[in-house]
């Protein structure tokens, strides 16, 4: 029977988040990399929301309070909630975080595609990509000992499994952190055959199977599988690989079909969400990553943007006490580089914007 709908994550284990703080300032990074923190109640649909720490605050589940439910669950507290994708605002989508203790924690964001009610098979390659580049941008926040992008049960490697360096799964995007590295070596993970494998800026691994999630032949995923099994076997390691996937009816080209355009009114909440996140740095530069979706807007929604984008770049300039600022887009049209070099000049020493990699494919 054919599969009704496929369900795939990006899993973080044992991260740096450590509190309701920490899952606040990931809800505001998701929000900033066209993740829509969201909620819904018995009457309405899942909406994005304006006050995010309350929405974080709102979804805690504090299991210590409960000896019997900790027992089970073996989760000290966890929080959960509802994400919106502006291009495909009917995907099935959230964010779940659970605290075990202070080692073992779980960092999880996904989506699920239906394939039997709704027709949602463009929506498998494009998603797994912005799963990526999410977790290429989020990596350095979180700072996890292991993670992946895969089919949600594909890779079975718990908290535990993870903080004993256990290596059980190669899945279609690895993250191996510096203490996988050290144990495995650095040469080890670099050389996993795939698409492309680098040096991640804490000295982890980042390995990438194949350029696409969706195979294009059952032939093709096969092979790979075995060369990678056959490889970690030459090293003395038993895994397993399942991906890249071979689904019928689903295009291993990363581009999604044209969907439900984004309203006027989805496109506002979003620039909302996206100019709210500040980072602060040590020498005390503010950052702010926003990203655009430009191509999926109207002529009408990119004047909206440019000009959330001018007032938030002037209110920064005139706060007090004033630091440096630093703006990153995961694109830059010609229209907003002029707009920010007739604001702020092209060299300015207090001011920079720059293209970085975040959100989905450009």
């Amino acid at each position: 029977m054919p599969a009704a709908a496929f369900q795939f994550n990006l899993m973080f284990h044992n991260s740096q988040i450590h509190d309701l703080n920490g899952i606040v300032e990931l809800a505001h990074f998701l929000a900033a990399h066209g993740f829509l923190p969201a909620d819904k109640t018995p009457k309405s649909p899942i909406e994005p929301v304006d006050n995010i720490s309350h929405l974080v605050h709102k979804h805690l589940i504090d299991y210590s309070q409960d000896p019997v439910g900790q027992k089970v669950m073996g989760v000290l507290w966890s929080v959960r909630f509802w994400l919106v994708i502006p291009d495909k605002p009917d995907l099935i989508a959230s964010c779940s975080f659970e605290f075990n203790d202070p080692q073992r924690k779980r960092l999880q964001i996904g989506g699920l595609a239906d394939f039997e009610f709704r027709d949602q098979r463009h929506y498998v390659e494009p998603f797994a990509q912005q799963l990526k580049d999410l977790g290429l941008a989020l990596y350095s926040l979180v700072q996890p000992m292991l993670g992946w992008v895969d089919e949600s049960f594909s890779n079975e490697t718990d908290t535990k499994d993870s903080l004993k360096l256990k290596l059980r799964t190669i899945s279609w995007i690895n993250f191996f952190g510096p203490a996988h590295v050290k144990k495995y070596g650095e040469a080890f993970l670099l050389g996993l055959p795939g698409y492309k494998t680098e040096l991640l800026p804490d000295g982890g691994v980042f390995h990438q199977l194949s350029p696409t999630f969706v195979a294009s032949s059952g032939k093709e995923a096969t092979a790979l599988r075995r060369q990678v099994v056959a490889y970690c076997a030459e090293h003395g390691l038993k895994v397993t690989c399942r991906a890249p996937y071979c689904i019928p009816g689903v295009s291993p080209t990363p581009t999604s079909e044209p969907g439900t355009p984004v309203s006027d009114a989805g496109t506002q909440t979003h620039l909302k969400q996206a100019l709210g996140a500040t980072l602060v740095l040590e020498d005390g530069t503010r950052v702010k990553p926003i990203y655009i979706p430009w191509d999926d807007l109207t002529l009408q929604q990119r004047q909206l943007a440019l000009q959330a984008i001018l007032q938030a770049a002037i209110a920064e300039i005139r706060r007090p006490k004033r630091k440096r600022i630093r703006l990153e887009f995961n694109a830059i049209p010609d229209e907003l580089d002029k707009m920010l070099v007739e604001l702020a000049g092209r060299d300015n020493p207090d001011f920079e914007w720059v293209q970085v990699e975040m959100g989905e494919d450009t």
